[in-house]
């Protein structure tokens, strides 16, 4: 499946978790620690579908943002199992590690550049664009 596959998906899930966090926090807005960390959430997951959403980019960027974004996901999923000694998360380490290594593969097979600089962090899928295209007015 081509990476594009997964923008929709993602730019979805993040809307839903903002508004899934706006609701509970209507629900506590006389809780004061509860209303910041409410709206955190929320303020995070919008700016994240209008980052993957950005009407100034391209298709091939949005693709590059979309595969960044969940390269971040997973490389948090490493750093989150790496030292429990539960049960539960023997071995969710290197599935995490085998799904950057799968992007890794459908980056280069998309013709994405792929930077693996520590073996952890900085997964990056090709360079950045450019300026936003200047607008006629």
């Amino acid at each position: 499946m081509h990476p594009s596959g997964d923008i929709f998906a993602t730019a979805h899930l993040a809307a839903t978790s903002c508004s899934d966090h706006l609701l509970g926090l209507a629900d506590v807005l006389s809780a004061l620690y509860a209303t910041y960390t409410l709206t955190r959430g929320a303020v995070e997951a919008a700016s994240i579908g209008c980052y993957l959403a950005d009407r100034y980019i391209d298709g091939r960027e949005r693709v590059r943002r979309t595969m960044n974004y969940r390269l971040a996901a997973m490389r948090e999923r490493v750093w989150l199992f790496k030292d429990m000694h539960s049960t539960d998360s023997v071995g969710k380490p290197n599935d995490a590690k085998q799904r950057i290594a799968d992007f890794a593969r459908g980056a280069g097979q998309n013709g994405f550049a792929f930077h693996d600089r520590d073996g952890t962090f900085n997964h990056t899928t090709g360079p950045r664009s450019s300026q936003p295209p200047k607008q006629s007015h």
